[in-house]
């Protein structure tokens, strides 16, 4: 079976709901968290209500465009040899 691991994609998006749950009792976290996702044009519980609605096949879908070598880059860090 190709795909991800279904067992490993419910207990991370499990992980994800419980964080972003959590996340809603903080005011501080809840003010950071809104303004980023008005910039997106939509509200925090948009986002939990669209990863609790994430499927397996949703992400296998997805995978071959977050995975394809022209969407992704290569960072080198050399070291500073200079003094």
């Amino acid at each position: 079976a190709e795909g991800i691991d279904r067992e490993q994609f419910a207990c991370t998006k499990n992980l994800m709901l419980g964080e972003a749950i959590m996340g809603l009792e903080s005011i501080e976290d809840v003010a950071t968290d809104q303004a980023a996702v008005w910039l997106k044009n939509h509200t925090l519980y948009d986002e939990i209500r669209a990863l609790a609605a994430l499927t397996p096949e949703d992400v296998d879908a997805a995978l071959p465009e977050l995975l394809c070598a022209d969407h992704s880059s290569t960072l080198r860090i050399l070291k500073n040899t200079a003094t």
